[in-house]
């Protein structure tokens, strides 16, 4: 067989030992563990809830490290997804990082080649994301979609039982850290409730009683609607011994190893055969060995009894450091089975001894040294080499690169005496042995692998044909395809472009790489023999960062020919600084985008910049916000001719001289096809047209000012917009004298958009300047709404019109009142209505003039306007039209009014000859009424001078229901009377008692307390009082009454009815005192007022006691009956009994031993009076 049929076989035999090989995974059932012989992340841990698993995948092409960076914001609130933990998962490996305040994040990969890897944060759903991982760095920008919880029920139970344990308490811990962490607690019945993200929680009882382990031990949310509740048993607190030995790995004693279990607290140490005995908890049990200088070991057992044989094997630690760039790990797995075999049978028995006593050090134990080729005798230089060794039956490895001079630096962790065995595919191995005490040095020659070595030589070049100095070209290795990068040979082109390198008979791939250009490759070089022209051409390093690619696909017509035209445009290149220092998102070129043909933002849409880079075309997409704002990243400096396209928009070119960031604004030409007019008419209430009308287009919560930007004398406006399907646009709608005033948002599809505006006047333009809603109701009596519309003019008549708002700096300016009959002689002192009109919109003020006759008017608008002027001795007025503030004095011809005298009359309804304060006062016209009134015997009169018109007269006083009335003035003379009514209590006595009565608060007038008559009145004020009615000083009946505006008057009965009730008595045993108990069957007020009893006395002094008391002497007899009248009327308690006595000394007895109680029931009652 010759040397090429070995080399393929041996290709062979490699390539399906990398297949099975590449992810080797070992670890018992419980909790995991992973060994892997390629490690993929620079940071690399264990993906341990199997996220993305038969989704992810990797097809390496080479090893380099290559950085995975970007941005990353929450696709809901289109923020930054800012300092997250961030997780990468690729099979059973993850990484993980945190981004930064504007959600960068970056991470490392060890391969080139195509990916399919899973990104997760907590709370947010997984993306899965394709890359093609090759050069220095790969940006991978990404949008979070939000998770959402699920709703989980479930059940805990007893051990291998179906009854149900309530009230346990459960932490469920997720993958994700403290926030992925959820207390539990079922109910009395055993169910619980909650609702979790998609992920494996670890679950631990709390509850004393029960074991913190659960069957099953983790409880996995996928989203995946549920018909039956998750099932969790709870252990009993139950313990028992577990026994075994710890060996190492070739089944020798460990002695001292700490073992204990995952439930419990306490540990032991193996004795000097391995031996151990253990106290565990009932359940499922992690049994775990450790001990200095060897890993950690355990078994996972369900215990539920004393347990022997549970065995453990701890292998040593490995003595490699694993630093950062290096794969190291376990076994021979990874390179071909006999290569495999060769190692394992080279270290079989040749054990290192390593001093696991000393501490770790990844800086302090070393070995390195120069690799040089025993037949080229050059330095193996930019090769990967794997250092095994054997500790305790251990295989462990180390990758270690050389460097471009063949320098190797090996790291351990332990000092110790090593037995080492160093290999390359392309070399035969090299066994040597070294005691390792520091850092030391050692040179050693490896031999290849065949002896077949071929010259490789070719040309680099750019997409221009150009030739490219300094450009590392890289000979990859390969088993078949696709390429597999497991050692490579690096070679610097010359100044003529030229690379040329010795390579070993095998398949191979070449690549280049360099500044400025991005890493192209060649295809499957099978090297048999000495090969020349193998060229390679490098495209150009895509000078956009974020949103970037190649060539001008997706660009529709016209614009694409225009585009074409522009790219193979002479002078239209762009030149970029590749040898400058560079990198992604290093400049940015912020500004705004406007519409030319209207002044707006070019709002959320969607641009895409070109630029030729030695004949290469490059493009960057960017969205521009509502504002019209744009971020472009650039990676390099450079002169820069860029195209814009967007397909709504005619092509813009623009040249950008980038040094650093800057801002630039430019605008864009819509294209006709995509413009569309939006017509309207803007109005007033009346449906007149208001013509000053300014327009603001809203666009996202923003304002702009677009050039079609007011209202035509008509009204009419007509704005152009470029098409839009969603509704972005509003219109806002400005004018002086009136609130603003705004669409609702409207797509823009074609033309044809109408838009009705109506503008509401302002409800005041000055200090006490206010619209006057209805015109008929003008506020002064002398002046009607028909002279009002015929001096001022309708709404419809705009000679009158603002021009501009100025509600922070009111202009004022004077009005001056004179009488024009005497032309010299100022109206001072008065007070006036003052009327105007602006816009169609009539306003109203009332003030005085000062002595001099001015009075200073203060508006927030200028403008166009006229001014009336209406006072109480002159007749109305107006100004004509004058500019405000131009005109500096505003004077108004007043001509005196002909007066008219007339007299009102009030009177009340009770108590006429009481008087009536003056409290009248004309209010419609707010003019005061300045004569005294004059009292009569019935009310009192009032005189009163004013123009013809109807006036609104009002009174008002504490003691009467306020009262407004209107009288029309049409000449001198008249009387008019009106009737006021009184807050007022009538009492009304149904009683012939004397009887008294109290108010609370006491009336404002005086009043007599003591009623004799049928009625009496009490002249009261608006409020709430309380009446009380008492006999003899004790009271009787009380009543809570309110007097306001619909109810004034109150009226209370008092009632007293006479009754009597006979009852019998008894006599004592000397026939000289007699006892009678009564009790009066009533619900009310009982006064007792007399007492009589079947007995007559003929001599000797006669009382009568009640209740224990002496109340009265006797004053009436009878043939048979002794009465004893109540001076003192005895107020009877309703329910209660009273007893009566009465003693004497000389009696005669009337045979019916009665005695008969003489009472007046009493009560209160009253209503409400409701004005008429």
């Amino acid at each position: 067989m010759n040397a090429k049929a070995i080399a393929l076989m041996v290709v062979g035999i490699v390539l399906v030992s990398f297949v099975f090989s590449y992810f080797h995974v070992d670890y018992p059932t419980g909790i995991p563990n992973i060994k892997q012989d390629i490690q993929v992340f620079q940071i690399q841990g264990y993906n341990g809830i199997g996220l993305g698993n038969g989704k992810t995948t990797i097809n390496p092409q080479g090893k380099s490290t290559v950085v995975i960076q970007g941005f990353i914001k929450n696709g809901s609130s289109n923020s930054p997804l800012e300092n997250t933990q961030l997780y990468a998962f690729l099979s059973l490996a993850d990484t993980s990082t945190v981004t930064s305040g504007n959600g960068f994040y970056k991470i490392t990969v060890l391969y080139t080649g195509t990916y399919t890897l899973a990104f997760k944060s907590y709370s947010y759903k997984t993306d899965y994301v394709s890359l093609s991982v090759f050069g220095n760095t790969v940006w991978n920008n990404m949008s979070f979609t939000p998770a959402h919880k699920f709703a989980i029920e479930g059940e805990t139970l007893g051990f291998n039982s179906s009854v149900s344990e309530p009230d346990v308490s459960m932490n469920l811990q997720g993958f994700f850290g403290p926030s992925d962490f959820i207390p539990v607690q079922s109910n009395s019945q055993g169910y619980f409730n909650i609702s979790a993200y998609n992920d494996s929680y670890d679950i631990s009882v709390t509850t004393p009683q029960y074991g913190k382990v659960t069957m099953p031990a983790y409880l996995n949310v996928s989203g995946t609607p549920k018909q039956q509740p998750e099932l969790i048993h709870v252990l009993p607190l139950r313990y028992y011994d577990v026994s075994g030995f710890i060996l190492n790995n070739l089944s020798e004693p460990v002695t001292g190893a700490t073992v204990q279990s995952s439930t419990s607290s306490g540990s032991v140490l193996s004795n000097a055969t391995g031996f151990y005995n253990l106290s565990v908890q009932y359940g499922s049990n992690n049994i775990v060995a450790t001990k200095q200088g060897f890993g950690s070991g355990f078994k996972t057992i369900s215990v539920t009894k004393n347990t022997t044989d549970v065995n453990i094997t701890l292998l040593n630690n490995n003595t490699f450091s694993g630093g950062q760039g290096r794969g190291t790990g376990t076994g021979v797995g990874g390179i071909p089975p006999s290569a495999g075999g060769n190692i394992t049978r080279a270290l079989q028995g040749n054990t290192s001894s390593v001093n696991y006593g000393k501490p770790p050090s990844n800086t302090a134990y070393s070995l390195s040294g120069n690799v040089t080729d025993n037949v080229t005798k050059q330095r193996v230089a930019h090769t990967e080499i794997r250092f095994y060794l054997n500790v305790n039956g251990t295989i462990f490895y180390e990758n270690v690169t050389t460097n471009g001079t063949g320098h190797y630096d090996l790291v351990f962790k332990y000092p110790g005496n090593y037995i080492l065995v160093a290999y390359s595919p392309f070399y035969n191995d090299y066994q040597f042995s070294y005691n390792i005490t520091g850092n030391q040095y050692k040179n050693f020659n490896l031999t290849p692998f065949g002896n077949h070595v071929y010259t490789v030589s070719g040309y680099v070049k750019n997409v221009l044909g150009k030739v490219l100095s300094d450009i590392n070209v890289t000979a990859n290795y390969v088993y078949a395809l696709p390429a597999v990068n497991v050692s490579s040979q690096y070679n610097l082109t010359n100044s003529n472009g030229k690379y040329s390198m010795k390579l070993f008979e095998a398949n191979y791939t070449f690549s280049g790489s360099g500044s400025g250009y991005s890493t192209n490759y060649t295809g499957l070089e099978d090297v048999d023999s000495n090969l020349t022209d193998v060229n390679i051409t490098l495209p150009y390093m895509n000078p956009f960062t974020t949103n970037s690619g190649s060539g001008d696909s997706g660009v529709g017509s016209p614009q694409l020919s225009n585009l074409t035209s522009f790219l193979a445009g002479s002078g239209n290149g762009s030149i970029v600084y590749y040898n400058e220092t560079g990198g992604p998102g290093k400049y940015n070129i912020t500004g705004i985008v406007t519409n030319s043909n209207n002044s707006l933002p070019v709002f959320d849409t969607h641009l895409e910049f070109f630029a030729n880079v030695s004949g290469t075309t490059y493009n960057e997409a960017v969205q521009t916000g509502y504002g019209g704002q744009y971020v472009l990243n650039l990676s390099y400096k450079g002169n820069y001719t860029l195209a814009v396209y967007s397909k709504e928009y005619y092509l813009y070119i623009q040249n950008f001289t980038v040094r650093g960031d800057q801002s630039r604004n430019f605008d864009m030409t819509p294209m006709p096809a995509f413009v569309h007019s939006v017509t309207g008419v803007v109005l007033n209430e009346a449906a007149y047209p208001v013509n000053t009308s300014k327009i603001s287009v809203n666009i996202g919560d923003h304002y702009y000012i677009a050039k079609q930007n007011s209202t035509n004398s008509s009204g009419n406006y007509s704005i152009y917009l470029v098409n839009d399907t969603a509704a972005d646009y509003s219109l806002h709608f400005v004018a002086p004298g009136f609130y603003n005033n705004s669409t609702a948002g409207f797509p823009v599809t074609g033309n044809g958009v109408k838009q009705r505006i109506v503008m509401t006047p302002l409800a005041s333009i000055g200090n006490g300047v206010h619209i006057l809603f209805s015109s008929s109701d003008t506020g002064s009596p002398s002046l009607s709404a028909s002279i009002l519309t015929m001096k001022l003019g309708s709404k419809a008549d705009n000679h009158t019109y603002a021009i501009s708002n100025n509600t922070t700096d009111p202009v004022k300016r004077n009005i001056s009142l004179v009488n024009s009959s005497s032309p010299l002689k100022s109206v001072n002192n008065a007070q006036f209505i003052g009327y105007i009109k602006i816009d169609g919109a009539i306003y109203r003020f009332i003030n005085y003039t000062d002595s001099t006759g001015y009075y200073d008017l203060k508006l927030n608008l200028s403008g166009s306007m006229d001014l009336l002027v209406s006072t109480l001795n002159y007749s109305a007025k107006t100004s004509g039209i004058f500019n405000f503030p131009k005109h500096t004095e505003i004077t108004v011809n007043l001509t005196a009014a002909k007066m008219y005298s007339n007299t009102i009359h009030l009177n009340s309804t009770y108590n006429k000859t009481w008087q009536i304060p003056d409290n009248l006062s004309i209010t419609n016209s707010l003019f005061s009424m300045n004569n005294t009134p004059k009292n009569e015997l019935n009310g009192t009169n009032y005189t009163y001078h004013v123009q013809n018109g109807t006036y609104e007269f009002a009174f008002t006083n504490i003691s009467y229901v306020p009262v407004s009335f209107y009288s029309n003035i049409s000449g001198s003379g008249v009387l008019k009377n009106q009737t006021l009514v009184n807050y007022i209590l009538k009492i009304v006595n149904n009683s012939n008692l004397s009887w008294n009565y109290s108010i609370t608060p006491k009336a404002p007038l005086p009043y007599q307390n003591h009623v004799a008559l049928k009625y009496a009145w009490v002249n009261l004020t608006l409020g709430t009082y309380t009446f009380e009615a008492s006999i003899n000083g004790t009271v009787y009946a009380q009543k809570t009454f309110a007097l306001n505006l619909s109810y004034p008057e109150e009226v209370l009965e008092f009632n007293a009815t006479k009754h009597n009730q006979s009852f019998n008595y008894t006599n004592n045993p000397l026939d000289t005192i007699i006892y009678t108990n009564v009790t009066i069957n009533t619900n009310g007020n009982i006064s007792i007022y007399k007492f009589g009893v079947s007995r007559i006395w003929f001599s000797g002094s006669l009382n009568l006691s009640i209740n224990g008391s002496i109340w009265q002497n006797a004053n009436q007899t009878s043939a048979s009956y002794t009465n004893f009248s109540l001076h003192s009327f005895y107020k009877y308690v309703p329910g209660t009994t009273i007893m009566f006595k009465v003693s004497g000394s000389t009696n005669f007895r009337n045979l019916a031993n009665t005695a008969v109680v003489y009472y007046y029931d009493t009560s209160l009652s009253g209503s409400n009076v409701r004005i008429s």
